[in-house]
């Protein structure tokens, strides 16, 4: 999780990140950072409970879970199985395909895990006859016979991969050094877009009804709650990549899709322009409404200061005309610089476990910050 100076209200903001797979050592953290108001809890897991909300909260979903990890489980350890999959694979994919374990530290497997299956499902499929045909000496247990002869299985494991297809994609974004803090609120509102739009076809694989889908929307709405700042509507309402998006979804559900639990967008917009303004008091905030008025109304034309919409909005703004934007412009730069995820912070964890390992154990706290600095910096230079 990362947090972040709550005086500094996102421009500037003296931060730090906490890496850790206990989640109870992660809440009493929180705890301990928003008891006195000093700092706020800026960025969390919040899409990785989301997928652990959808799981939990609805039993067809749960159970598809089940029989896939039952499913992965027992043919990996199954060494005679095994061996017999990966032979039917080369003859069938021209390789053998490993089958990947969904594991509940990282959710993104839950797709690849369901997809992976889904490959391989004639493979699969076909070894209890490869079995049964060739008087193979392997005992294939009942319970795992009937996972793999469950036609209903394999329809919710399709419908499984569908569903999380677009939950795992934001979190990958996340993972990745492009992704901007406009594309937080984005995101949200792509899932929820994408909760609306599943076919009949995947809400009956996963027995989920019209209830059901009202449930997720206000998952959701949730678990943004947990993670919210108006900065993250301003960045997005200032981020000429998503005008296109902000669009369409207004005009496919209304304006009150876009305020996902919240105010209006500029009501949330204006909220964070309050706070933008600080020690500036009452003036400058004045002046960062008048021209977020104007940003908003603009007539876009080719030699417009936002025109670029896939340049990072950071650099647009700090780009902008000085006597349209005189006050909007840095504040929103240093804004959208904000990190969206921690994904850099557990990367940099990764890199000191590497450095401080069992086999130096007794090196010194400055060798290990310097040994580190340059493990972190090398592996982000081959990432970019």
């Amino acid at each position: 999780m990362l947090v972040v100076a709550r005086n500094k209200h996102f421009v500037n903001a003296p931060m730090f990140s906490f890496s850790s797979d206990s989640p109870s050592v992660m809440v009493k953290l929180r705890r301990l950072c928003i008891q006195d108001d000093k700092f706020v809890f800026a960025f969390g897991c919040a899409l990785h409970n989301l997928c652990m909300d959808l799981v939990k909260e609805f039993p067809g979903i749960k159970n598809i879970v089940k029989h896939m990890v039952f499913l992965v489980k027992t043919i990996r350890k199954t060494h005679l199985i095994q061996q017999l999959l990966d032979k039917i694979s080369k003859e069938k994919y021209g390789q053998t395909l490993v089958l990947i374990l969904f594991t509940k530290t990282r959710w993104g497997t839950i797709c690849d895990a369901a997809k992976r299956l889904n490959h391989v499902r004639t493979a699969i499929c076909q070894l209890p006859t490869e079995i049964l045909s060739n008087e193979l000496n392997i005992d294939l247990a009942p319970k795992l016979r009937d996972v793999i002869l469950d036609a209903a299985f394999w329809k919710g494991l399709v419908a499984l991969e569908v569903l999380f297809s677009t939950i795992c994609a934001c979190l990958t974004y996340f993972e990745g050094d492009e992704s901007t803090l406009s594309s937080v609120y984005a995101c949200f509102l792509a899932i929820a877009h994408h909760l609306r739009t599943l076919s009949s076809n995947v809400s009956t694989a996963l027995q989920i009804d019209a209830t059901d889908f009202d449930k997720m929307q206000s998952l959701v709405i949730n678990r943004l709650q947990t993670i919210y700042s108006p900065a993250h509507a301003l960045s997005f309402r200032t981020d000429p990549l998503f005008n296109q998006m902000r669009t369409n979804l207004t005009a496919l559900y209304g304006e009150d899709f876009l305020k996902l639990g919240g105010a209006s967008i500029l009501q949330q917009c204006k909220k964070a322009l309050n706070r933008l303004a600080g020690e500036g008091g009452i003036e400058l905030n004045r002046k960062l409404q008048a021209e977020f008025g104007h940003y908003i109304v603009r007539v876009i034309q080719d030699d417009d200061d936002f025109a670029d919409v896939l340049a990072k909005p950071q650099d647009l703004w700090a780009l902008a005309d000085d006597s349209t934007y005189p006050n909007m412009k840095n504040l929103l730069s240093a804004m959208h610089k904000n990190p969206t995820s921690v994904s850099a912070g557990e990367r940099n964890h990764k890199s000191a476990k590497r450095v401080h390992s069992r086999n130096r154990p007794r090196l010194g706290a400055s060798k290990v910050e310097i040994g580190t600095a340059i493990v972190f910096n090398a592996k982000q230079l081959q990432r970019r």
